[in-house]
């Protein structure tokens, strides 16, 4: 199963980190963008080789970096994935109305979005237990490799489910991380750039490898 490729590989003169989010911290990491930015409701999201959801936004980061140069240290330091993108709440933070594949840090395929999605569905109980829902019918934002918006797909609810229930049912997606994790970036001379894996590479088959593609 191939990773997503990162998009920047230029090499920075600045360290840097970044906190990535688990599921069950969710509320956590909304509360703490919400205190940073207030009318922020867009958060950035990967999904790396074992089927784990993490989220995290550069943007409200305590960094001395701007935030174009944080987008090529964390290009660096990222985990490789097989999803990435954006999800957007409701204006209260209580529904989540929108998902997309538009990465600062990857080229995600409209495939990828099959990822976040059925992690979603798979852990509504926890997500209830932040009082975040699914919302009844989700904005799918279609962007093209090259980062460009191509089209609008909305699904519902109901049909979600009823995809996830025929196609990842018993894929253990409810195994998410509980705790947060800390990636730093230091500068250094590469000949090539060597992006290390946060999944498992041991030859085991992956989740990946046996789900077909989401059609929208």
């Amino acid at each position: 199963m191939s990773a997503l490729a990162p998009n920047y590989f230029n090499q920075l003169n600045l360290s840097s980190t970044l906190k990535l989010y688990p599921l069950p911290q969710l509320g956590l990491f909304l509360q703490m963008m919400r205190e940073k930015i207030p009318a922020k409701t867009t958060i950035q999201y990967l999904v790396d080789h074992s089927g784990k959801i993490w989220f995290h936004d550069a943007v409200c980061l305590s960094s001395p970096l701007a935030a174009a140069e944080q987008r090529k240290a964390y290009s660096l330091t990222l985990p490789r994935c097989i999803a990435a993108g954006n999800i957007t709440f409701s204006a209260d933070y209580h529904s989540i109305v929108m998902i997309n594949n538009a990465s600062d840090y990857f080229n995600s395929s409209l495939d990828s979005l099959k990822w976040p999605l059925a992690i979603l569905v798979a852990n509504e109980s926890c997500l209830a237990d932040l009082s975040i829902v699914l919302a009844t019918a989700i904005d799918i934002e279609q962007f093209s490799l090259g980062g460009a918006p191509q089209d609008l797909h909305t699904l519902q609810k109901d049909d979600l489910t009823a995809w996830f229930m025929t196609t990842f049912n018993g894929l253990g997606l409810t195994d998410q991380p509980t705790e947060a994790k800390e990636l730093s970036y230091q500068p250094r001379r590469l000949s090539f750039l060597h992006v290390e894996s946060d999944g498992d590479e041991s030859g085991d088959e992956q989740p990946a490898s046996r789900v077909g593609a989401l059609n929208l």
